[in-house]
Parts: C-alpha cells; structure tokens; sequence
C-alpha cells in the first residue's frame, strides 16, 4: 500500500454565491428585497462584526485548520478515490437531531465512509478522548441515513499522531463515550487510507560542499562568503546517488520524527569545506542495527502542513495555497534500493 498518485483538489467554493446567500438571509429576517441597498448595507456590517470576533477565536482556527488538514492527509496518502467535505449546504430532513460529519471518503477498493475529525491536545498529552451520547447520536443518525459507517479521525496534535476509528470503538464511561490513545491506536484504520510507518538506516545526512573555485575563507569575524558547489546525501554511510533516493531523504530528514541537529563544519587551513545537518534517533533501540522507525508517513505529512499553515505556532492559513498532490513523498511500489533500504509497516487494526 505504497504511497500512489495524490488526488486534486477541485475549489468549488465562488465567494460569489456565498455573499449572495447571505444577502438573501438578510433580506428574509427584514422582510426586504435582494435590491434594497439597506440589506446590503447590513449585510456588510454582520461580516465586519463576525470576522472582528472569529479572528480572536484560536479554538475554532485549530478545529478548522485540523479539518482542513485530515482532507489533505487523506489525499496525499494514495488509497482515496474522493474525498468530499460533507458539512456544507442546507439539509432538509425529519430528524432534526442529525449532525453532519466532516467528510465523505471514497476509497480505491469501492469502500465509502463518512469521517468526523477531531482535534485532542489533552494537558498530559495521553488523556483519552470523549463524546456526550448525544452528540455521537446525531452523526450516526446521518451515517444510518445512508446506510454508511461512521469513523472519527482524531489528532493527537502534541504528537501529530492520527487514529481513523469506527464509532463503535468509544466505549461508554459515565456520562460520555471515550477512547484512549492506547486503544485508537490498537483501532487504528488510517491503513486503509495508505498510512504506513517506515523506518530506514540511522542516521540520515545532508551535506553541502562549498565551491573551491569562489571565495571560502572564513574571516576573523566569524563570517563567511560561500557558494555551494555539490551536495550530498547519506543514509547510514551510504552515499545516496538517485534522484528518487534524495527526494524520500529529504522528505524524512524534514519531516520525520528524529531530532535534527548541525553538523560541525569542516575546515581546512582557515577555508570552509563543508557543513550540513543531520537527523537521527536521541536513542537506538537496542538490537535494531538493521533500521530505526521514523514515524508514520500520516505524521510526517501533518508536521509539513504545519508548516506551510502555522510555521511559528500561529495559524497563518487553515489551509496551504497548494493541492495535497504537493504535500508527502511518493514512494514506488517497486522501489528497491541498498543505499537507502526501507521499511514499511502497514498497521492493522487489532481485532476483538
């Protein structure tokens, strides 16, 4: 279940329609027209008022900007045929109860589900995670409906963890239903979107060799003018040559959960050599000289979301200015390589 071709986004949101639909509600509550300039006028007025209130609500950037982001993991894993956000459009039903989930996801082998996504950051970090029974009651409502299975994608954001779960997994404590991190994990579907946890050599190197040719001396003042004249990249001590090769290093060095750490640079008789970075495990495990894991392929692409929406902690975007076919690293089925081996666990859920 390697990592296939990414879907598109298609924007189907004209800022158009949704001004106009909001001049409608307007003109309805004043029992006015669509041509009354006055309608239009408070139509203007409530956005001011609602955009100086949401811009200082943090909670709903976060749950928002979480959403967004599920949508595009999603899609960037492989295995989704459509990925539609459901909650949006008026409902007309008679089960006024009903809540409509985040999204509708068609994958490759036909299977169809809707999935509501959560965003958890508990205050010990492994704190589990709850539902009042009403509010789970009402998104399977919509589920049955259609005759559909409900699962929750939960964020674990401290560690950028996601769990793909049936509703059938929160089990009934008190007054709510509640899943532990333990269980979602033991529960956990995201496979079956193309999650895999890979693991590869340690350590994994990028390193920049200045040009001999431009000037390289480092100067009594610490600084130095230098042009980059080759780089290279190693996994282990294994010098990678191969353009797919560089591209996954990159990706994993970026992105994976080893810390990342400077290089010491290199110099000779007073000119800068070399310098680079390096990412590996703060502990191997003992036993394992064959590879270390380096977190799920889910995890990495969320932390490279992050990113491109909230660099600094602070949400700059919900969501990037680019599709999910530009976020991850597409791996081949067949790709083979001793210099840069890797190892790819597709996790399944444990069964009852």
């Amino acid at each position: 279940m390697e990592r296939k071709e990414a879907v598109k986004r298609i924007i189907r949101t004209d800022g158009r329609f949704d001004l106009m639909h909001r001049l409608n509600e307007h003109a309805k509550a004043r029992k006015g027209s669509l041509r009354d300039s006055v309608g239009q006028e408070a139509v203007m007025a409530d956005l001011t008022q609602q955009l100086k209130s949401i811009r200082g609500n943090e909670t709903l950037a976060h749950g928002l900007r979480v959403e967004a982001m599920f949508g595009h993991v999603a899609a960037s894993l492989g295995q989704c045929r459509l990925i539609k956000q459901e909650d949006s459009g008026d409902i007309y039903t008679l089960e006024p109860a009903l809540r409509v989930p985040d999204y509708r996801l068609v994958l490759i082998d036909g299977s169809e589900f809707f999935v509501e996504v959560k965003n958890h950051r508990p205050k010990d970090g492994f704190e589990e995670y709850g539902l009042t029974p009403e509010y789970l009651a009402s998104l399977q409502t919509y589920a049955k409906a259609f005759g559909k299975e409900l699962y929750f994608a939960i964020y674990w954001s401290q560690m950028k963890l996601w769990a793909l779960v049936s509703d059938r997994e929160f089990a009934p404590v008190g007054d709510r239903f509640v899943l532990s991190l333990p269980e979602a994990m033991k529960r956990n579907q995201m496979g079956r979107l193309g999650d895999v946890m890979i693991g590869t050599l340690p350590a994994l190197t990028l390193k920049f060799y200045s040009d001999p040719k431009r000037p390289r001396r480092v100067g009594s003042d610490g600084e130095t003018p230098v042009t980059i004249g080759r780089a290279e990249f190693y996994c282990g001590d294994n010098l990678l040559t191969e353009g797919t090769e560089t591209e996954i290093a990159w990706f994993l060095l970026k992105y994976g959960k080893w810390p990342l750490e400077l290089l010491a640079p290199e110099i000779d008789d007073g000119n800068l050599i070399s310098f680079g970075f390096r990412a590996e495990p703060e502990e191997c495990t003992p036993g394992s000289e064959l590879f270390e894991l380096i977190g799920f392929l889910s995890q990495m692409i969320s932390r490279q979301y992050n990113a491109a929406t909230a660099a600094e902690g602070k949400i700059d975007l919900l969501a990037p200015d680019f599709g999910p076919e530009q976020l991850g690293v597409i791996i081949p089925a067949d790709f083979r390589s001793d210099r840069l081996p890797l190892w790819r666990f597709m996790v399944q859920p444990a069964k009852w």
